[in-house]
């Protein structure tokens, strides 16, 4: 068995919230924002006004998805270290036979997270980050 203790604070989630998002994904969401971009600028040379609204709105929700939806998910995890009254979590982490177990030896909390859960792996420099698909994580210490 594996073991590992991290540290969480505000500096750690940016980190984490630039990279939450598998990598593919992210690309995918690149490549359509850039055809949505492309599709505006000929629907307003063109004169299909109906064409660019609507491709804009699609560049709007990628925008969303790339830019906004990250920074609230950050803000969300950063307002619940700043509402405990702490300005960082200490984790334990256990890698066992089938799952994870997890321990924030600030609150009390455990939890475990089967192996099968987690979609990727990110390199944020000085830690590795799991993720699963549902937004969870994480942090291994290097």
């Amino acid at each position: 068995m594996f073991e590992t203790t991290s540290i969480l604070d505000s500096e750690m989630l940016k980190k984490i919230a630039k990279n939450h998002m598998v990598p593919w994904k992210k690309y995918l969401l690149y490549g359509i924002g850039t055809l949505c971009t492309i599709f505006i600028f000929v629907g307003i040379i063109d004169h299909d006004i109906l064409g660019a609204i609507i491709s804009g709105a699609a560049a709007g929700i990628v925008a969303y998805s790339l830019f906004v939806k990250p920074s609230k998910w950050m803000e969300t995890q950063a307002n619940a270290i700043l509402g405990s009254g702490v300005k960082s979590f200490e984790y334990a982490t256990s890698f066992g036979d089938n799952e994870v177990s997890i321990e924030n030896k600030t609150t009390g909390w455990s939890g475990t997270i089967p192996y099968e859960k987690f979609s990727f792996l990110y390199d944020i420099g000085e830690a590795y980050v799991l993720f699963t698909a549902g937004g969870q994580y994480v942090i291994v210490d290097k």
